[in-house]
This record gives C-alpha cells, sequence and structure tokens, in this order.
C-alpha cells in the first residue's frame, strides 16, 4: 500500500494533478499502467481521500497521507530520536 500510495503522489506530482480533485479514471489509468489493479487503486483512494458529490474526484486527506508514512518512517527503525526522524522523513521519496 505505501508504494502505491508513494506512486500516486509521484504521478500527481508528475501530471500536475491537484490533491484536492484527482480525477478517479486518470489516476486509474496511470496506476494501473505501473501494475497495480483497479480494485486496489479504489481500495487506495477509500482508504486516503475522500470522493466528491458525483463521485469522478477524489480529495486526498493529507493527514491520512502523512500519518501513513510517519508511522512507515517509525517502523524502519529500531529506535529513533526526535532530532533524526525530520532526515528520514526527508529521506521518504516522497515528493514535496
Amino acid at each position: 500500500m505505501d508504494r502505491m500510495l508513494t506512486s500516486l503522489l509521484w504521478a500527481a506530482h508528475k501530471h500536475r494533478w491537484s490533491l484536492s480533485s484527482l480525477y478517479i479514471y486518470e489516476v486509474a489509468k496511470v496506476l494501473m499502467d505501473q501494475g497495480y489493479s483497479q480494485d486496489l487503486v479504489c481500495h487506495c483512494l477509500t482508504l486516503f481521500a475522500t470522493t466528491t458529490d458525483d463521485g469522478r474526484f477524489w480529495e486526498l486527506e493529507t493527514e491520512r497521507v502523512n500519518d501513513r508514512f510517519a508511522l512507515h518512517t517509525l517502523s524502519c527503525y529500531e529506535k529513533m530520536t526526535l532530532e533524526a526522524f525530520p532526515a528520514n522523513w526527508v529521506n521518504m521519496g516522497i515528493p514535496s
């Protein structure tokens, strides 16, 4: 899931998509072209985004995404000091 979420963020960065209005058909096509199944793409959006009224656009919940990456960063290291966390966060490989 983390890898696909990273792919989604990089695709949004590359295609200049707004994280507050991701067009479901474009997102699905790009991620499916990278080898992710349609079911997994929909599951990821369901976990980390909310849909608009018409259901065609999704708004990424940045707080949920940040929480997911923070937990992943913390889980990669047995003991991490607070001072070391920012450097490790930068090394996560997600676009800013």
